[in-house]
């Protein structure tokens, strides 16, 4: 129960810094020596410390000082609003990982499909969706925590709460994955600020404050998003094999943000530029520089929604204000923070208008990252500018929210795309023994698809590559996470669209989007096969009515005017065509000039501008030197001084 108290803490003096205080701070101790005395007048939860057979302090019983400040003093920003931890963090997927629905749906349809893998599954499951449970049952010594002991079990529901992160060791950071957490037994919890003042939370919470830099380094989220899973058959039996399920702090550990210093804090738990003072109740407290607030967004606002709508039904205690705040915040990362995006006009070929979309990933991962669940997609759509007609829509989804074009199994990457039954889809896509797609994760074997966005700096020559490579056709591209030079490490993926239009006149414009998605149905039906399952029953009935529309990431458009596009002749930005064939050619394939023309020169350029190698086969024959993919410009000097210029494509 929360109430107005009044009391006197005395308390020896500490540090210097409390010698400014204003008269009357100061006393003396029941022996007669100088103290301190400390008047508190605010709400408070009063409560004895946490048992001492406990290993964590629940968040209830950090609240009290690190919840809403009802004085406004501490943990606001310049504005006066709200930052505090609990009230960030109550609201995030972090909070409530052991009540999310669809993850309580999936471990429970692991299990079914391999009932006799129940423990080693649910205690791989519960050391990072409850890792205080977890751990609390496993350090007494119990080989297994389930979900029947998670369900009856206060400090597991609370899911990665204050002492899941805070009392974790130095020790092996970086170097456990697969949920194993080095916890540190001892009654203390780890901070980032030095000198902490301890008093209150060994008196009220009954664990000392410590300070340790290892808090806000990335390592310390290593173990739960580095996740190893042993690989079964499709007998259920151990193949030997090991499946990287995902690999987020591998994705950080290659890239310029793990060299620059940028850890998954930086954008995970933001630093306010303005000094904080970092607990309620105590007036003279000095605010701290490098207030990190507990945000602790990501990508799930789907899930978020949805545990905002069915907060009562999930038992879960935080406002639906919070969860805008929340869903607001991660909007804003999703839509602002994690790619650059623009559309080029490059011309036309023939009968052919030429686009390339630009892709920049600003995640300091994979994009999209995490459970493999997620997909990110490009829509691009052409429209006749005169009467609105469709001209081309690649990437066009369904009522349900699915791909209308999707491939049985997955739709490869691409570098080029000319038909609308080809979509760009970003993602992860793992498969069983015998190669087939999988949403079972125990059946992982291999991974046959990931050409997801790779963040700055990443190369393939680094030390954690086997664990987060590149897979299937992205390899080949030279226009993915490669400069104009094939230098590796852009980050960026650039993607052609090249639409055929016939004999065409007048202006179009095109539009290019990106898509989130967190919860896929190719990923989600096969969940739903077996909605027997209580657990899987009840997610389906908060899914069936959530919102799921996708998520718009980035949006550009551009308007092309006064087009002729006549069949085998091109007009537009050429000076003068001339025929080129085979029109898509393959990389090292030789091409051929109309026979027409007696050549005195000829250069290839690509679209960066970038002069190409060619060398002389034969009478008008010729071959591209450098391996090369993507729209080749060709620039033709006739002997009779006329100038010509056109397209070709190599795939």
């Amino acid at each position: 129960m929360k109430f107005l108290v009044t009391f006197i803490i005395v308390l020896s003096v500490f540090s210097l810094s409390f010698v400014s205080m204003e008269e009357g701070v100061f006393g003396l101790d029941e022996k007669g020596n100088k103290c301190l005395k400390l008047e508190y007048v605010g709400h408070m939860n009063i409560m004895p410390p946490v048992d001492s057979t406990l290993m964590f302090p629940p968040s209830s019983a950090c609240e009290g000082c690190h919840s809403t400040d009802p004085n406004g003093n501490a943990m606001v920003n310049i504005f006066g609003e709200d930052v505090s931890f609990i009230t960030d963090w109550e609201a995030t997927m972090m909070a409530n990982s052991a009540k999310d629905p669809y993850w309580r749906a999936k471990v429970a349809h692991e299990v079914y499909v391999n009932p006799d893998h129940k423990n080693t599954i649910e205690t791989t499951c519960t050391s990072c969706h409850a890792p205080m449970g977890h751990y609390t049952s496993i350090l007494r010594g119990n080989p297994h925590y389930l979900m029947e002991d998670l369900y009856a079990d206060t400090i597991g529901l609370e899911g990665v709460s204050c002492g899941s992160c805070h009392k974790i060791a130095a020790d092996g950071l970086g170097d456990l994955l697969g949920g194993q957490l080095n916890i540190d037994t001892a009654r203390v919890v780890y901070g980032p600020f030095a000198l902490p003042f301890a008093p209150p939370m060994q008196q009220f919470v009954g664990f000392e404050p410590l300070y340790s830099d290892h808090v806000s380094q990335s390592e310390l989220c290593a173990s739960c998003h580095t996740l190893v899973i042993e690989s079964l058959d499709l007998e259920s039996q151990p193949t030997g094999n090991f499946y990287i399920e995902q690999a987020t702090y591998h994705e950080w550990v290659n890239s310029e943000y793990n060299t620059n210093g940028e850890s998954c804090q930086s954008c995970h738990l933001p630093v306010l530029e303005e000094p904080v003072v970092v607990s309620a109740n105590y007036q003279f407290l000095e605010p701290r520089p490098h207030y990190s607030q507990h945000e602790l967004v990501g990508g799930n606002a789907t899930m978020l929604e949805m545990m905002k709508t069915y907060r009562d039904t999930l038992q879960i205690n935080a406002s639906p204000e919070n969860f805008d705040r929340t869903i607001s915040k991660t909007l804003k990362l999703l839509q602002q923070r994690s790619l650059n995006a623009s559309l080029d006009f490059a011309g036309v070929y023939s009968d052919t208008i030429l686009f390339e979309y630009t892709l920049e990933n600003k995640a300091g991962h994979k994009f999209p990252s995490g459970f493999p669940s997620r997909r990110a997609f490009i829509e691009f759509l052409l429209i006749d500018d005169l009467d609105g007609d469709t001209i081309f829509h690649s990437g066009a989804f369904n009522e349900d929210y699915e791909l209308i074009a999707h491939d049985d199994d997955f739709e490869p990457h691409y570098d080029y795309i000319s038909n609308e039954n080809q979509v760009q889809v970003y993602e992860l896509v793992p498969a069983d023994i015998n190669g087939d797609f999988t949403t079972i994760l125990e059946f992982g074997y291999q991974t046959i698809k990931d050409n997801r966005l790779v963040p700055k700096g990443f190369v393939t020559d680094h030390v954690t590559y086997d664990t987060v490579a590149i897979v299937g056709m992205a390899t080949e591209d030279a226009n993915y996470n490669r400069s104009s030079d094939g230098i590796e490490g852009t980050g960026v993926d650039k993607v052609s669209f090249g639409i055929k239009m016939g004999t065409f006149y007048g202006s179009v414009k095109a539009y290019a989007r990106v898509h989130y998605q967190t919860l896929s149905p190719r990923w989600i039906n096969p969940l739903f096969e077996d909605d027997q399952l209580p657990e899987v029953q009840h997610f389906k009935s908060m899914y069936e009515t959530a919102d799921l529309q996708p998520i718009l990431i980035s949006s550009d458009s551009i308007a092309v005017s006064d087009l002729e596009l006549i069949s085998g002749v091109s007009t537009r930005h050429l000076n003068r065509s001339i025929d080129v064939y085979p029109n898509p050619l393959g990389a090292g394939n030789a091409f051929s000039l109309d026979g027409d023309i007696q050549v005195s020169d000829l250069k290839a350029f690509g679209l960066d501008g970038q002069e190409l190698r060619l060398s002389f086969q034969a009478n008008n024959i010729y071959k591209i030197s450098d391996n090369y993919t993507g729209i080749v410009v060709l620039q033709i000097l006739a002997k009779d001084g006329k100038q010509y210029f056109s397209r070709i494509i190599i795939q």
